[in-house]
């Protein structure tokens, strides 16, 4: 009878056993850690999460913009940031998987740009203080915060001790929005039409890029 309740209690706690997949991973989406877990012997569900955020500060040479003497700062902020849910499926049983899920991302940018020193136009005989150049800020952010994700990847995330792990694919974001505002002589930039024209050239943008590499390793619980 003791045999019988001690193989039970085996049995129980087998069944009850859960394999846990840890990948830590950088890439285009930033930094993060996804969690895997079984559902089938060739199917696993991913959970995800990124982040990565960075400043970025320099000098613009204006002649580039078709105004000489005029040297420009300019201060960008840049932010990646995205919670997902993935199934990975393993169609031939091996470390390869096709994966589809879909991310809630936070990706956005800004930047704001302004005279360095007082500018002097030549042509005017003029000096105009930076006050007077004034500022252009431009910020570009997603309207769509679900995108949908395909892509394939190499590495079984829930088998083995240690090992290697990538991803490629493909996130629809859909096109980014652009706002401009400004004042000062720079500030004209912001026009209603200039906006429209950049907004344009962003409208083809609406797929990010996902690719990322890591490490790996699992366990049971």
């Amino acid at each position: 009878m003791r045999r019988i309740v001690l193989l039970a209690c085996v049995l129980a706690s087998s069944a009850s056993a859960q394999t846990v997949g840890v990948s830590v991973r950088a890439g285009t989406m930033g930094v993060g850690i996804d969690l895997s877990t079984p559902l089938l012997d060739t199917v696993t569900l991913r959970a995800s999460g990124r982040t990565l955020a960075f400043d970025q500060r320099g000098l613009l040479d204006a002649s580039d913009l078709g105004v000489d003497g005029l040297d420009l700062d300019y201060d960008a902020d840049i932010g990646l940031g995205a919670a997902g849910l993935m199934v990975d499926w393993h169609p031939v049983g091996n470390t390869f998987r096709i994966t589809a899920g879909a991310f809630l991302h936070g990706n956005n940018a800004a930047a704001e740009i302004r005279a360095a020193e007082p500018y002097y136009d030549e042509s005017l005989d003029r000096t105009f203080s930076v006050e007077r150049v004034g500022t252009l800020r431009v910020e570009v952010d997603y309207a769509q915060r679900v995108a949908p994700y395909l892509g394939i990847g190499a590495g079984d995330l829930t088998a083995g001790a240690f090992g290697l792990t990538a991803d490629a694919g493909v996130a629809f974001v859909g096109p980014p929005t652009i706002a401009m505002s400004g004042t000062g002589l720079i500030g004209g930039t912001a026009d209603p039409a200039n906006v429209a024209t950049l907004q344009a050239g962003l409208d083809s943008f609406r797929f990010h890029p996902v690719v990322s590499v890591g490490l790996k390793t699992s366990f049971s619980l």
